[in-house]
């Protein structure tokens, strides 16, 4: 079975949905984004225990990227439970180190 990261680029392209709280941060600094639109990721890669996987996704003028425990998969994309399980895992191992 291929790691997740590596699964999720052979996915490419595939949508999101960004969480609200990310959105807010964005628009403190000017970048209008709506969570309820579905965005394109154009890229994924995995930056281990710094971020875990990222998603590179365009905005307007910017290229996003975004770790995937920010983002919401849509229902009908084929690793959504392996991406919710992975999310599970790297937010307990986050608080962990906190």
């Amino acid at each position: 079975m291929l790691n997740l990261a590596k699964a999720l680029k052979s996915s490419l392209p595939f949508k999101v949905k960004i969480y609200q709280s990310v959105c807010d941060q964005f628009k403190d600094k000017g970048i209008e984004i709506d969570p309820e639109y579905a965005h394109e990721v154009k890229d994924v890669f995995d930056s281990k225990d710094i971020t875990g996987i990222v998603c590179l996704i365009p905005v307007e003028e910017e290229l996003l990227a975004l770790p995937v425990t920010y983002l919401t998969f849509m229902d009908s994309f084929p690793l959504k439970v392996r991406v919710e399980h992975y999310k599970r895992k790297r937010i307990k191992k986050v608080g962990a180190l906190q």
